[in-house]
C-alpha cells in the first residue's frame, strides 16, 4: 500500500507572558536601590531627607570656620590690663641756690625740700695735726617739673673745687634721699634726721641756711 509522506510540524512556541506593570516597577526600584548602595564597590553618601538641610562638611576641627568660608567668631582673648601706676612720689618743694653759694651740679634744678627738711648738707673735716682740711657737700636736686631727681656729692680740700659725683636722673625723691642718707651716715656716723653728734675721725656738720 502506498504511504503518503507528511511532515510533523513542531509545536508552536508560546510567547512569554508579559510582565505586569507592578512587577516591572518593583524590579526597577530594586535595581535603583542597589545602584545607590554600590558604585564600583564604594559606598555613596545617603541622600538627605526632604525638608532637612544637609550637615555642614567638616573643616578639620576649625571653630572659626574661616577656611570653609564661614564668618570668624569674635576673639575671646582677655582685654589688656592697664599699665601699672607709677609709685607715689614724696611730697615736697624746691629751693633755689642762695646768692654766693656753689651752683648746683645739675643745670635747671633746685634743692629738694620736704616739709621742714632741706635735703642738703655741708660737711667739714679738720685735723691740724695731720694738715687735713677738707669738705664734703651733698644735695638732693629736683627739676622744674618735680618729676626727676638727682643726688650730688662734691668733695675735696677746702678752698678747691674738688671732685664731684652725680647719681641720677632718678625716678623719685625717695631714691635720691636714700643715696644721701647712706652717704651721710658713712661720713659722719650719724643717721640723717637724728640729733647730730660729732664723732672722732668723722666729718662734722656745718650749720648752714639753704633758704
Amino acid at each position: 500500500s502506498r504511504h503518503k509522506d507528511f511532515h510533523v510540524m513542531p509545536p508552536k512556541k508560546k510567547a512569554p507572558a508579559k510582565a505586569s506593570k507592578a512587577a516591572i516597577s518593583k524590579v526597577v526600584k530594586k535595581q535603583g536601590s542597589i545602584a545607590k548602595k554600590t558604585d564600583g564597590g564604594k559606598a555613596k553618601a545617603a541622600t538627605p531627607a526632604k525638608g532637612k538641610a544637609p550637615a555642614p562638611a567638616s573643616t578639620g576641627g576649625s571653630r572659626a570656620g574661616t577656611r570653609s568660608g564661614g564668618a570668624a567668631k569674635a576673639s575671646t582673648s582677655p582685654a589688656k590690663k592697664a599699665p601699672a601706676k607709677a609709685p607715689a612720689l614724696s611730697k615736697g618743694k624746691s629751693v633755689a641756690v642762695a646768692a654766693g653759694q656753689t651752683p648746683n651740679l645739675v643745670a635747671d634744678t633746685n634743692i629738694y625740700v620736704e616739709g621742714s627738711t632741706v635735703w642738703a648738707c655741708d660737711l667739714a673735716f679738720v685735723d691740724r695735726a695731720k694738715n687735713s682740711d677738707k669738705f664734703y657737700n651733698m644735695r638732693v636736686l629736683v627739676d622744674s617739673k618735680g618729676t626727676t631727681f638727682w643726688c650730688t656729692q662734691q668733695w675735696g680740700r677746702t678752698g678747691t673745687s674738688g671732685q664731684s659725683n652725680i647719681d641720677g636722673p632718678l625716678p623719685s625723691a625717695d631714691h635720691a634721699k636714700a643715696v644721701l642718707s647712706a652717704t651721710f651716715k658713712s661720713k659722719t656716723g650719724n643717721e640723717w634726721g637724728d640729733t647730730f653728734r660729732q664723732k672722732s675721725g668723722k666729718y662734722n656738720l656745718v650749720k648752714k641756711d639753704f633758704g
